[in-house]
């Protein structure tokens, strides 16, 4: 009975969420807030697995832009179906993370933060000036919509509801890998990386193992939002996209998947008033992120477990048994 409780609720959430879309379908604009809100769960969630290893990554955005040109390129100039792509998306961020990580992965702290960060501000910059391939600061326009088995997704319903499969799929994954071995390894190194190179636990391959699967996701994410939106560009993978993304996860919560679940639906539709306002943008999310530092130091999810022994006094103090 415990075991059914378990998975119970969880069930019935994702019930609602795959028949919101038909709630809505109406409104293109909802429909459209749902398809992001799916792409930033899957880049929020997938960089939870580089934040159990103890690194902060700030250049997780990179990596979906790395996977959105690599979808971009292929379906455009190649002509290749959108599952391919997709997957290619996701390849192609995981081996450069591969790279990348052999030659950063033994930095922690500070200068792991900086030294992603830095490769982002790079991978923009290759972006803007290989125009032959990029586009450089025009883009890439006319990116076929998502085409499965011969049937072309060009409704905003059609494609809220991919997004949704998707992100179950992903997050699924993610999930599978977090409560494995695995997953348990990433967790322990965090906590003593030294203590673990001392028992014979590879832990720089751990850490890449963590950067590339995570990257690898980020791509997907990355290659989804191509199709989705038909035109990228350099200014929609900044850096600051990959602050937000290390905010969804430490506003909602590091204690669970479920906190960077929560903290990128609240915060992406928190956010939506100050769209197209850069600078209140960035007040917005670090008023937000002080606050729950401050009064939610650990995430949005602790706040049922804060407020369960008020609710429970009242009651008694009502008088009900």
């Amino acid at each position: 009975m415990q075991h059914r409780r378990k998975f119970l609720i969880p069930a019935i959430v994702l019930g609602i969420v795959f028949i919101l879309p038909i709630l809505v379908h109406k409104n293109g604009y909802f429909l459209h807030l749902i398809t992001i809100v799916t792409i930033n769960v899957i880049l929020a969630v997938s960089l939870r697995l580089v934040l159990l290893t103890g690194h902060f990554n700030l250049g997780h955005a990179a990596f979906a832009g790395i996977g959105a040109y690599t979808s971009a390129i292929l379906a455009t100039k190649l002509g290749f179906p959108f599952i391919v792509d997709l997957l290619a998306a996701g390849v192609f961020a995981s081996v450069i993370a591969c790279l990348l990580g052999f030659a950063i992965l033994r930095l922690r702290g500070i200068y792991f933060a900086l030294a992603t960060f830095t490769f982002a501000s790079l991978t923009r910059l290759v972006i803007i000036y290989w125009d032959s391939l990029t586009g450089g600061p025009a883009g890439i326009r006319d990116i076929p919509f998502p085409n499965l088995f011969g049937f072309e997704v060009v409704t905003r319903l059609g494609l809220a509801y991919l997004g949704l499969f998707l992100a179950a799929a992903c997050l699924s994954i993610i999930y599978l890998i977090e409560n494995s071995r695995i997953g348990k390894t990433f967790k322990a190194i965090s906590q003593a990386p030294d203590l673990g190179e001392s028992v014979g636990v590879n832990v720089t391959g751990y850490n890449i193992l963590a950067f590339a699967v995570a990257s690898f996701f980020a791509g997907i994410a990355g290659g989804y939002y191509s199709h989705y939106i038909t035109y990228i560009s350099a200014d929609r993978f900044e850096v600051f996209m990959s602050v937000f993304i290390l905010i969804y996860n430490i506003v909602g919560g590091e204690a669970s998947i479920l906190g960077p679940i929560v903290g990128t639906i609240f915060m992406t539709l928190l956010n939506e008033p100050f769209r197209g306002y850069t600078q209140y943008e960035m007040v917005f999310f670090s008023i937000s992120l002080m606050v729950c530092i401050l009064l939610l130091p650990d995430g949005l999810i602790s706040i049922p477990r804060r407020i369960f022994p008020y609710m429970i006094r009242f009651v008694k103090a009502c008088g009900v048994h």
